[in-house]
């Protein structure tokens, strides 16, 4: 958790990771609408990007070899 300048609180990727089953849950709650299905599937999505197991690419130099990985 990050507290920006203006005092708002601002949640990192890990604990989004972490929590986003009971997060999910609380909305499915009798007094909770819920998100669409297609918002949790994107939300899912979003905190796969980054992560190597989900798929990457590799980028090479063709002139000097440098190796970088995107995810």
């Amino acid at each position: 958790m990050r507290v920006m300048a203006n005092g708002r609180v601002r949640r990192t990727e890990g604990e989004w990771q972490e929590h986003l089953e009971t997060f999910l849950d609380q909305a499915r709650e009798p007094d909770g609408d819920g998100y669409p299905r297609f918002a949790e599937k994107e939300f899912r999505r979003f905190l796969q990007c980054g992560l190597l197991c989900h798929g990457f690419a590799r980028l090479r130099c063709p002139e000097c070899g440098y190796e970088r990985l995107l995810a």
